[in-house]
């Protein structure tokens, strides 16, 4: 494998709030990820997903402002690389339509991972319950530290 991985929203979102159940799993991987100079990747709907994550949380009102802004600072601190490939985009309609998922957007960082021939972390435990047993590259946030 390569000496890259793909990161997904959900994960990034845990890192940069602190405050989930996923968050020390998000950090643990963030910090272990950087340490060993490994690129983490993504593609472009990285960041609206995460920027919706965020504004979510403010608008309903469980973020002060404050925290909000540390928030938005953590996530803009994150070295993500924004991927577009239109090989993606194709892979990831077919990996959706093979899990029979609803929607697209998890199968596109799925897509990405397959593609660079790397590993996808996620922290949607549906996703990662779909994909598993197929796509071996798929990880769940919660195995991190795990072999």
């Amino acid at each position: 494998m390569r000496n890259e991985v793909v990161l997904d929203a959900s994960v990034a979102v845990a890192f940069a709030t602190g405050d989930e159940p996923d968050s020390p799993a998000a950090e643990a991987l963030v910090e272990r990820l950087v340490s060993s100079g490994c690129a983490i990747l993504a593609p472009p709907l990285f960041e609206s997903e995460a920027d919706g994550a965020l504004r979510q949380r403010a608008y309903r009102g469980a973020f002060a402002p404050q925290e909000a802004a540390l928030a938005r600072s953590a996530l803009d601190g994150l070295p993500v690389v924004i991927l577009h490939r239109a090989a993606v985009r194709r892979r990831a309609r077919e990996i959706a339509e093979t899990l029979n998922q609803r929607l697209v957007y998890d199968s596109t960082y799925a897509a990405l991972a397959e593609l660079r021939g790397c590993e996808l972390w996620t922290g949607d435990r549906a996703f990662h319950r779909a994909a598993r047993r197929q796509f071996g590259f798929v990880r769940y946030i919660q195995e991190v530290g795990k072999p």
